[in-house]
């Protein structure tokens, strides 16, 4: 995995946001990796502590439905500017679009999307010859 922070375009209030990139392994591991690096870029920002904990709720379970329903490659982008965190986690798998169904108490998985729905400001599923990336923004 690599962290490939770079400089960012100018946000709407004039200052530069934070960028950072990696490529993760289609391993729990990169689960853990990528919150703590979601939570460091959003503290660092001085996001509030509830916004934070939201950021990396989210994304644990975008991350996880990659490893667990996605393919290799598998990347991860987050920008935070002075109002919202916006991340992207792509992965070869154009044909498992996620959707949010009923939660059922006969079943263990299925609450990580009505989860990301109930907590993201916005969320969403962009599908390309490559792959699918799934996007979420929170927000300020």
């Amino acid at each position: 995995m690599t962290d490939d922070a770079g400089p960012g375009t100018a946000s709407d209030r004039g200052a530069p946001p934070a960028e950072m990139s990696l490529q993760l392994s289609a391993v729990p591991e990169s689960v853990r990796r990528a919150r703590g690096l979601v939570v460091d870029l959003t503290a660092d920002a001085g996001f509030p502590q509830d916004l934070v904990d939201s950021a990396a709720l989210v994304l644990s379970e975008v991350v996880t439905n990659a490893v667990v329903h996605g393919r290799a490659p598998i990347s991860l982008r987050a920008e935070v500017a002075p109002t919202r965190l916006r991340v992207e986690i792509h992965d070869g798998a154009p044909d498992r679009v996620p959707s949010v169904s009923e939660v059922s108490d006969r079943r263990l998985g299925g609450r990580g999307l009505p989860i990301v729905a109930a907590v993201a400001s916005t969320w969403g599923c962009d599908v390309d010859v490559a792959g699918k990336t799934v996007w979420f923004t929170i927000e300020r």
